[in-house]
């Protein structure tokens, strides 16, 4: 049962009802406790209906979804005009492929151009993959 993530010093515990999440809560603290690690309390969010999380917000009940300042800048990318551009795009939207469905087919014709000795050349496949990614 997966109900915890850790990233370098931050760690999210979610759980489907309170219960559950004390007991997950305790289950990290012993295994922290056992590994020698201290928390820092004034770094602590304990048992908040909304969090958010490298750039995510995950909501209880409802899931993770990205946070909203990160979908404001994608939403005001500027479509790309080389081939640098396409690989900071897709470097960033990669960030969230996970939420996306299809997203390694959608994204194929911007990988496209991003092959060694491609000429950079924005077509209607492109368009269209931009635009279902937008």
């Amino acid at each position: 049962e997966i109900f915890c993530f850790a990233y370098l010093d931050d760690i999210i515990i979610f759980s489907a009802t309170p219960e559950e999440h004390d007991k997950h809560v305790t289950l990290v603290l012993e295994a922290l406790e056992k590994a020698e690690l201290h928390l820092k309390p004034s770094k602590c969010v304990w048992s908040v209906p909304e969090i958010e999380f490298l750039g995510f917000t995950a909501v209880a009940g409802k899931g993770i979804r990205m946070s909203d300042d990160k979908l404001q800048a994608l939403r005001e990318w500027k479509r790309p005009t080389n081939v640098r551009e396409v690989r900071m795009f897709l470097g960033t939207i990669n960030f969230c492929s996970k939420m996306m469905p299809h997203f390694a087919d959608n994204a194929a014709p911007l990988n496209s151009l991003t092959k060694k000795g491609k000429v950079f050349e924005w077509n209607e496949e492109c368009e269209r993959s931009w635009s279902r990614m937008m």
